[in-house]
């Protein structure tokens, strides 16, 4: 059932004319090498079927965005062979992954809880094709030297909290 909500509150946002925002996942990772290509198959026609959502997309992984999209695209082949009519769904994922035309309802962002984390995402997450990104600095676990934010769109900042969390 939450699988149809994009749906409806595409067609809201739409009614309103507002644009509402669509936390991804908040306790998974979309890119993570366990996640099957039918899955994120699914997840990208999601998107693609609601341009009045903001989709914002976190990854402590960026590292496998490439490899999950073309896992995507291998399900939609699969798919294809047998007769099914994906076409139009596989030539979006391409056009992302490819960089000609990028999904403007997608904010994509990486997890950078501390310094060699932020030095090694920040790279990975630029060289995603994207029209919008962030960073999520959570938990914020030392001090990180940001520097350059070139190519980025918004830091969220935050910490641990509960039983047991770190400083």
């Amino acid at each position: 059932a939450n699988r149809k909500k994009p749906f409806t509150w595409n067609r809201r946002a739409e009614k309103a004319d507002t644009r509402y925002r669509v936390f991804c996942m908040s306790l998974g990772d979309w890119l993570d090498d366990e996640i099957p290509g039918e899955w994120t198959a699914e997840l990208l026609n999601t998107i693609r079927l609601t341009p009045f959502l903001d989709w914002q997309l976190l990854s402590k992984r960026p590292e496998n965005f490439q490899e999950r999209l073309e896992a995507a695209m291998d399900w939609i082949d699969s798919q294809i062979e047998e007769g099914n009519s994906l076409d139009f769904q596989r030539e979006w994922i391409f056009s992302w992954l490819k960089g000609i035309e990028v999904p403007k309802n997608v904010i994509v962002g990486a997890t950078m809880e501390n310094q060699e984390m932020k030095n090694e995402r920040t790279p990975l997450l630029r060289a995603i094709p994207a029209a919008r990104r962030f960073i999520s600095y959570e938990p914020a676990l030392e001090a990180v030297d940001f520097g350059d934010l070139r190519g980025m769109d918004w830091l969220i900042c935050g910490g641990e909290s509960g039983k047991g969390c770190r400083p």
